[in-house]
């Protein structure tokens, strides 16, 4: 057995199931939301001692990059956002290779916080192929067909 597969363990993971209805999430008001939980034991590994030093983007879709923050308080407030979006510019585009990087907006989680939504609380994906698309779209209307006609990508970080 490979290093990286040893240290495996078996965590449960709650998937959305299969639903009639439109699944409503609403991070921090269980009382709105009417999500089917679909709990799976999954196998969890440290994906840093990947073989090859850890996750790549062009093998495993994500990667782990070093970075220290120069903002130092983390609030509802927009005084940092500036300073961060900058921050993600320089991390996506020498991560990357990017020739043009696009932040939309920052968020600040912390579900005891008011005015503040936690993580979801399930599985997911922000985006899909179509999502995507949609959502570079809503953007910047006059850059969308430029942007989309070449070839893009969406990150979480």
């Amino acid at each position: 057995m490979e290093a990286h597969q040893a240290a495996a363990i078996e965590a449960q993971i709650p998937y959305l199931a299969a639903m009639k209805d439109k699944p409503l999430s609403y991070s921090g008001f269980p009382e709105l939301e009417n999500l089917a939980i679909d709990w799976r034991s999954m196998p969890v590994r440290n994906a840093r001692a990947l073989p090859g030093g850890g996750p790549t983007l062009q093998q495993h879709g994500f990667t782990a990059v070093a970075h220290r923050s120069a903002v130092t308080r983390f609030d509802l407030s927009e005084a940092w956002h500036d300073a961060f979006k900058a921050e993600i510019i320089a991390v996506l585009q020498a991560a990357t290779g990017a020739s043009e990087v696009v932040v939309p907006a920052v968020s600040y989680r912390k579900v005891d916080m008011p005015g503040s939504f936690g993580a979801a609380q399930f599985c997911h994906n922000d985006f899909t192929a179509g999502s995507a698309a949609r959502h570079i779209a809503g953007l910047d209307p006059a850059t969308a067909e430029r942007r989309l006609a070449g070839r893009f990508a969406v990150f979480n970080i």
